[in-house]
């Protein structure tokens, strides 16, 4: 029995020399444990251009996770007003701590160097993002949401609302949207096409953890993540989707603008807040102008690498 951290380290000793370890070198240390130890040790120099385009992104990124970080934190208090309180309010509250929380672990993948993961990532927060249109867009589902909190609601409330949730999506802005807005939402839908290439097996995803554009002879040690230009992509596309869902949110919902509205602003937070639509229209707009700028454009170490795989 396992009744503490000593018990395991006896049953782990022993098992290994049951499979002739040494337990005397591993000094009660798991031997997966030397994994770490080579990682605190791995040091790829990633290229100056690659670090400056990725700064930029993380930037944006972090503005956008403060919004919505800022929005359901808000939201909380605003739902829980007798006079405001609603289904499809606390849906809403509930739904974006999960996409502020999903939008943090997008991007400390990125930092991280783990750019086929992120993806994995964001498609599932993709699918949270177009929920939360959905929701805005059709209020009384809020209602059923709130009750899906067993195994078996969750999987019939998916199947009956999110499994064409995006196709909905897609239908139901087509007569709402101006031509700027529907070219946006028109150019998301293309560009997350990417996502499922990352997502589903398949020889290029499950090799891109060795294409390292700035250490190409570094194979052993890329398993630990390798920041480069592949995150470019990625990054973008995360910041894109959580902009448009900021821009849409007062525009298709009147609970969801009138409590935006509520907000006092006394503190820079709540100004950011309140002026949530304005901002990430202007920064998305920036971003769409630079998406092939020179800061997102490939190194020279790229270059070689890319010249490299057509040998």
């Amino acid at each position: 029995m396992w009744n503490s951290r000593e018990d395991f380290d006896a049953f782990l000793r022993d098992a290994y020399q049951e499979f002739g370890l040494s337990s005397d070198d591993l000094k009660s240390q798991a031997i997966g444990s030397v994994l770490w130890d080579l990682r605190d040790q791995t040091k790829i120099t990633v290229p100056t251009s690659t670090e400056i385009g990725l700064s930029i992104l993380d930037a944006l990124i972090s503005d956008a996770i403060l919004w919505n970080n800022l929005f359901y934190a808000h939201l909380i208090a605003f739902s829980k007003n007798a006079e405001t309180k609603s289904a499809f309010l606390q849906s809403m509250w509930a739904l974006f701590a999960k996409i502020t929380q999903d939008t943090i672990i997008v991007r400390d993948l990125i930092n991280a160097g783990y750019d086929v993961q992120a993806r994995n990532a964001l498609r599932s927060l993709e699918e949270h993002i177009d929920f939360a249109i959905y929701l805005c867009l059709h209020p009384d589902v809020g209602s059923e949401f709130v009750e899906t909190q067993d195994e078996e609601a969750a999987n019939k409330f998916w199947y009956k609302h999110i499994r064409k949730v995006s196709d909905n999506v897609a239908r139901d802005l087509s007569s709402r949207l101006g031509e700027g807005l529907s070219q946006i939402a028109a150019f998301r839908r293309e560009e997350r096409k990417v996502l499922s290439a990352a997502h589903h097996p398949s020889y290029w995803a499950c090799t891109m953890l060795l294409l390292s554009p700035s250490e190409p002879d570094n194979v052993l040690n890329n398993i630990f993540g390798v920041r480069s230009e592949f995150s470019f992509r990625t990054g973008k596309l995360l910041f894109f989707s959580l902009s448009f869902l900021i821009i849409l949110l007062r525009r298709i919902n009147e609970q969801v603008d009138a409590f935006i509205s509520s907000i006092p602003g006394d503190n820079q937070f709540e100004v950011f807040l309140k002026s949530g639509e304005a901002y990430f229209r202007k920064t998305l707009r920036s971003l769409v102008e630079n998406w092939d700028a020179p800061v997102f454009g490939e190194s020279q170490e790229f270059r070689l690498f890319a010249d490299s795989l057509q040998d």
